[in-house]
């Protein structure tokens, strides 16, 4: 065995290290993206009722009235030391950079969601 790391290797291992920061970053920046959007619902309440009445749930949507409220918002902001905990315990790259890439396209798909349901008027 060769004890000096090969500079393909350490190419590879700078590459993953970058995107998986990049995918991190990436991540907390939806979740704090997601919370903001959530703690806003007294905002989107007046467009909705100004829209729709006094009556109708929140911008017409099942979806939208219950997930922009204080309780998703808060588990959005939790999830942000979760994230920071599974970089330090999952010690390989791969399954980094998978679950930060799975997690982002959710929350990215989740604010999609928002901003389709909330500024469609």
């Amino acid at each position: 065995m060769n004890p000096l790391p090969s500079i393909k290797n350490e190419r590879v291992s700078l590459w993953k290290r970058v995107l998986n920061s990049g995918l991190l970053f990436f991540l907390i920046v939806l979740l704090l993206g997601v919370s903001v959007i959530a703690f806003d619902r007294e905002r989107f309440r007046a467009i909705s009722d100004a829209t729709y009445g006094n009556s109708a749930i929140l911008m017409q949507s099942n979806l939208i009235d219950i997930f922009v409220s204080p309780w998703f918002a808060y588990l959005c902001l939790a999830l942000i030391p979760v994230a920071l905990m599974k970089e330090r315990l999952l010690k390989s790259y791969n399954p980094r950079i998978y679950i930060n890439a799975l997690a982002s396209l959710l929350f990215g798909a989740i604010t999609f969601i928002f901003i389709i349901n909330l500024y469609r008027l």
